[in-house]
C-alpha cells in the first residue's frame, strides 16, 4: 500500500508497504489503489482497537503519554457524587486486573481527561503494546 502524510496536497509519497503489514503510523494515511506499483494492493483497516488492556499498560500509558498519574485519576473519581457509584469506580480503577475498553467508567474518566472516544481507542492500541 502507499503510505503518504496526512493532509498534504499534493499527497506526499512516504513509503509503500506491503498489504500484510499490521498498521499505518499515526500521522500517516493511504493513497487511492490506482496510485499503486504493479502487484501492490491497497489494505484499508487500520488497526484494531483492542477489547481490554491490564491496569498496569492503562497507567503506564496514562503517565508516560500524557502525565497523568494514578492519583490524579483517583481525584477524579473523588469527584462522583453518588456514594455508592464512587465506591464501585474506586475498586474498579484500585482492583480491577483489566480494564474494559467498554465500561462505562472510561468514557466518564476519559471525558474529565479532555480525552474522545478516537483518544481512548488510540490509548488502547499504544497501551496493549506496552511490555
Amino acid at each position: 500500500m502507499a503510505v503518504v502524510r496526512a493532509g498534504t496536497s499534493p499527497l506526499e509519497v512516504v513509503t509503500f508497504v506491503r498489504a500484510d503489514t499490521p498498521r499505518v503510523p499515526e500521522g500517516l494515511a493511504l493513497v487511492a489503489e490506482a496510485l499503486l506499483p504493479p502487484g501492490w494492493t491497497l489494505a484499508t483497516s487500520r488497526e484494531p482497537v483492542p477489547e481490554s488492556v491490564t491496569r498496569w499498560q492503562l497507567r503506564t500509558w496514562l503517565y508516560r503519554s500524557r502525565g497523568i498519574t494514578p492519583q490524579a485519576v483517583s481525584a477524579l473519581i473523588d469527584t462522583i457524587p453518588d456514594a455508592a457509584t464512587r465506591m464501585q469506580a474506586r475498586i474498579d480503577w484500585d482492583d480491577a486486573p483489566i480494564v474494559l475498553r467498554a465500561h462505562p467508567l472510561l468514557e466518564t474518566l476519559a471525558a474529565s481527561l479532555g480525552m474522545s472516544c478516537d483518544d481512548v481507542d488510540q490509548a488502547f492500541r499504544e497501551a496493549a503494546r506496552l511490555t
